[in-house]
């Protein structure tokens, strides 16, 4: 029976110093591990520096032809186009993932 008791205290013994190396080992590797990059370093500053924009606020300054042309309407009617849908294509921020902002038409008036 002593025999038995001891066998049984010795399992028990390796699976613990088996399951804490595992344990530890997986808190070594979570703590190693690096996180996926959302979102790019140059993408970051696109609202700033994005050709999209630039070009839009170069446009509406510079060139005003050239701003019909591109959008295919009068600016009057894009803010107003863009002003009734704006509302159904804005994406919202979550606590994982910041929204790029929308296109603000300030930055087109200014």
């Amino acid at each position: 029976m002593a025999d038995e008791a001891d066998e049984q205290i010795f399992t028990l013994s390796c699976s613990c110093v088996i399951l804490s190396s595992v344990l530890l080992s997986y808190a070594v590797q979570k703590q190693k591990r690096r996180h996926a990059v959302w979102v790019r370093g140059y993408l970051k500053d696109r609202q700033r520096s994005g050709a999209y924009n630039r070009l839009m606020k170069d446009l509406r300054l510079y060139d005003s032809a050239k701003l019909r042309n591109y959008l295919r309407m009068d600016l009057t009617v894009f803010e107003e186009l863009f002003a009734k849908v704006e509302p159904f294509i804005t994406s919202r921020s979550t606590k994982f993932y910041v929204s790029v902002p929308m296109l603000c038409l300030h930055q087109l008036r200014h």
